[in-house]
């Protein structure tokens, strides 16, 4: 029951010699494990861990009915190998939590993607549009600067511009003849 709680698929212990000493899967008992990986990996006491497909081989060339991770954790004694175990973690309901939050990823992104080339697509077009606005708003205020200065120039009674500091600013041709002064 508690390969079953841990998600194991199976769990075998083997002897420094690579003789399968337990396993779940009883037939096995007795065997030993002389694949290169066993004694140039495990038995110098480093982890080895393989992802199997469903109806993938395993290490030992066991045809499995899930998606397992395959991992060998060797037993030491300081710096002595005594065994390994060797654990088949049953991966299937996290593969395909994984795949869901993959594709939900994928889904979020394509909407994220989606959401923000409209949202620029508006700022551009906002964007524009403002700066249309400006160019008729300065289109405009020159055409009213010419009107004025056409009037100013053309108009026979002398007109006189004085800002708020009481400086002359504008002085038409009238004003010039009137009172004797160039605009300059």
């Amino acid at each position: 029951h508690i390969a079953k709680d841990m998600k194991l698929e199976g769990i075998k212990v083997f002897s420094k010699s690579g003789e399968v000493i337990f396993s779940t899967y009883p037939n096995v008992v007795g065997k030993i494990n002389d694949y290169p990986y066993f004694f140039n990996t495990v038995a110098k006491g480093l982890v080895f861990t393989k992802e199997v497909q469903k109806n993938g081989k395993s290490l030992e060339g066991r045809v499995l009915q899930k998606n397992v991770v395959e991992t060998y954790v060797p037993i030491m004694d300081g710096d002595r190998f005594k065994g390994s175990f060797e654990i088949y973690y049953d991966i299937f309901d996290l593969r395909a939590a994984m795949d869901r939050q993959l594709s939900q990823f994928n889904r979020d992104m394509i909407l994220f993607g989606i959401g923000l080339s409209l949202l620029t697509l508006f700022l551009l077009v906002g964007v524009a549009k403002a700066m249309k606005k400006r160019e008729l708003a300065q289109e405009a205020m020159k055409l009213s600067e010419e009107r004025l200065r056409a009037i100013m120039t053309t108009a026979l009674d002398a007109i006189i511009t004085i800002n708020e500091k009481g400086e002359i600013v504008e002085f038409n041709p009238a004003a010039e003849k009137l009172f004797g002064y160039k605009n300059e």
